[in-house]
């Protein structure tokens, strides 16, 4: 069994810290500062740090006395602030934004002579991907607060050797990993040293303004926050820990990964992943998806305030419909220790803070943005508690997993044989600045909320025979329904994954040879093989087929991917929508409506005129006809359009080349 904790954010202003009280009875085998371990803004102990641009020897000075002080009491014989919280347990540390000033040395990866000017970001789009050769990694300033953080924190000294990458190689190495036990991966990250510049906007006199710029900027393919080798070095931890049996992953990263609110409005701010690294961000979780790497958390601060939530991304990152849910992961942003924000908001009632929650997930939905919180049937989840909220484990709202009026940390207590995880958020009521209360009764420190996930366990494996085989979850011995690799053999099979309803799915199925039938569930993965098979998902979701040789039949439901393969397929659209269709080698038959309209476009990656074709069914019951079904160029692709409604996306094809009077190419069934 291994238990943990995280947090960060501790401001000089909210000294002494005194959420931090109880550390010596957590018993915890190791904790996480993730990020912000001091601040260099001044507080009634201390002035502002001086800047290493104007002073480097000062600086250093300065920001030793910082790190010293957060380590004392306020008042003689008082609460030695973090003396405690440091010598409870093993810590890992992160360095961000205020370890550096908070000006452009937090960009570290940004160009060198960006170093010295005001602010904490740019306008100048030349700098958005740092070309220059030249870092702010390795500027004296930088190297200076990197110094005053090592002498103060507990940290490995070592170097990056990376020669193809100048932004990493021969930087001090700030991230690392260690396996605790069986069942658990830490992997600690350095989110400061080689991120390019954070994005700002520009005013009407065209002068860099204060303002994040979180549009498309934000979207460029070449931006990075981790640079190149840290991020291939945590995909393949992640990656060995799943290969190698390690059940729970924990990432600490010192900016948050998840979402707020929509792309571009800026309540995500430009520090964040999804304010100013979209790219990159959807590219590690994408990774994780496509690679089946299960239970991983994520673990920030930075945001001031505790939430969890689950995490999603674009399967197809120039479609901004492709919006998936990462399965079996989740986001805990936490703290503050001890920093303005909290303090901002001193109705502490449950009805206040719950009216908070339901604002924030209403602005959510309201913008298209999955809501705080994790999802009444989020996979494993269970036992779920809120401090004033007597049914929080049936109603599974907003409120349940939030809040901002406290300091906090959170405990994770992961069992002995890896199946389940207890997450704990622990806190105080926030209290106002340069008040330094010393630890009270009054304002104890107790659990605010808490609840339990039962791992994504490796998937049982179910063999079929060399003759016709009925597999049915739930039915069939050992055949749970539920995160299965089946495998059918020879004959022709059928395979039920769906019977058991939204409980069942994310199952493997090969089908090997032989006509066989299968039925698929949400997030399943089917692969046929010769023969001609049947693939019914009208009522799936996120799943992915591959037809394989021979003529296939194919019902699509919502968000998936088909691939018919060789042969002569026939793919039937539902209600559903958002579908990722490729024929493959054949003649093959993209079916986009069938009876009813999809509630969404389809996309058909390959259509190849004067080889496949595309079908309406029941046309004349949908007033559908080859005059009113409409083609229109949109970019390089066509779009087949009834009224205002859009049914389907041919990519690369030219509307010029399509007629829906030919009957070799359109077919009103």
């Amino acid at each position: 069994a291994v238990r943990f904790g995280f947090s960060g954010d501790y401001d000089g202003l909210m000294r002494p810290y005194t959420s931090t009280a109880d550390f010596g009875k957590l018993n915890l085998d190791f904790y996480g500062n993730v990020g912000d371990t001091i601040y260099e803004t001044a507080s009634k102990f201390s002035p502002l740090a001086t800047d290493p641009n104007v002073n480097a020897a000062q600086s250093l000075i300065d920001y030793h006395g910082k790190y010293l002080e957060n380590l004392q009491p306020t008042t003689p014989g008082g609460f030695a602030s973090l003396q405690t919280l440091f010598a409870s347990q093993g810590n890992y540390t992160q360095l961000d934004n205020h370890e550096l000033g908070n000006k452009q040395l937090i960009n570290g990866g940004a160009p060198a002579v960006l170093a010295p000017l005001a602010g904490n970001g740019t306008n100048n789009t030349a700098y958005d991907v740092n070309k220059t050769g030249t870092f702010i990694n390795q500027t004296v300033p930088f190297k200076t607060l990197v110094q005053a953080y090592t002498d103060y924190q507990p940290i490995k000294e070592q170097l990056v050797v990376a020669p193809g990458d100048a932004r990493s190689n021969g930087t001090q190495q700030l991230y690392n990993s260690q396996q605790w036990g069986a069942n658990v991966l830490y992997v600690n990250t350095d989110t400061r040293s080689y991120r390019d510049v954070r994005l700002k906007t520009t005013d009407a006199a065209g002068n860099v303004t204060t303002t994040d710029d979180t549009g498309a900027r934000a979207d460029n393919p070449d931006r990075t926050l981790f640079g190149k080798t840290q991020l291939a070095w945590v995909k393949q931890h992640l990656l060995d820990a799943q290969n190698n049996g390690v059940t729970w992953k924990f990432v600490a990263i010192a900016d948050p990964i998840d979402q707020l609110g929509a792309i571009g409005s800026g309540s995500d701010n430009g520090k964040s992943w999804i304010g100013g690294y979209r790219a990159e961000r959807n590219e590690l979780l994408k990774y994780i998806a496509d690679n089946g790497i299960k239970n991983v958390v994520f673990l920030s601060c930075d945001d001031h305030q505790n939430r969890i939530n689950e995490l999603t991304y674009l399967d197809n990152i120039n479609d901004p419909t492709s919006i998936r849910v990462l399965p079996n992961a989740i986001a805990v942003v936490d703290g503050p220790i001890g920093a303005t924000g909290p303090d901002a908001i001193t109705d502490h009632s449950f009805a206040n803070i719950k009216a908070l929650a339901d604002k924030l997930a209403a602005t959510q939905t309201a913008a298209g943005v999955n809501p705080i919180g994790l999802a009444a049937n989020f996979a494993g989840l269970r036992n779920v508690v809120r401090e004033g909220d007597p049914n929080a484990d049936t109603l599974r709202q907003a409120i349940d997993f939030y809040s901002p009026d406290t300091f906090n940390y959170t405990t994770f207590d992961i069992s002995a044989d890896g199946k389940t995880l207890n997450v704990n958020v622990q806190g105080i009521n926030s209290y106002a600045k340069d008040t330094n209360p010393e630890p009270s009764a009054t304002n104890p420190v107790r659990s605010i909320l808490s609840f339990s996930l039962d791992a994504a366990v490796p998937p049982t494996l179910v063999s079929g025979t060399a003759g016709a085989d009925d597999l049915i979850a739930g039915v069939t011995p050992g055949f749970s329904a539920n995160n299965n690799q089946v495998f059918t053999g020879a004959g022709n099979d059928k395979v039920d994954d769906a019977l058991v309803g939204s409980s069942g799915g994310n199952n493997r199925v090969d089908l090997g040879s032989g006509n066989d039938i299968i039925y698929i569930a949400n997030g399943d993965s089917a692969f046929g093989g010769a023969g001609d098979d049947i693939f019914e998902a009208s009522d799936a979701k996120d799943y992915r087929i591959a037809g394989g040789a021979g003529n296939d039949t194919i019902f699509l439901g919502t968000n998936g991917r088909a691939f018919g393969g060789d042969g002569a397929d026939k793919f039937f659209i539902g209600t559903g929508g958002g579908n990722i269709l490729s024929g493959g080698a054949g003649s093959d038959q993209f079916w986009i409506a069938n009876a009813e309209l999809p509630s969404a476009a389809n996309t058909i990656l390959d259509f190849q005129i004067g080889t496949d074709v595309i079908g309406i069914q029941g046309a004349k019951s949908l007033g559908i006809s080859a005059t009113s079904l409409k083609l229109n160029q949109v970019g390089a692709d066509t779009t087949i359009n009834v009224g205002s409604q859009t049914l389907a996306v041919l990519t690369g094809i030219q509307a010029t080349s399509l007629s829906t009077s030919n009957a070799g190419q359109f077919i009103f069934g």
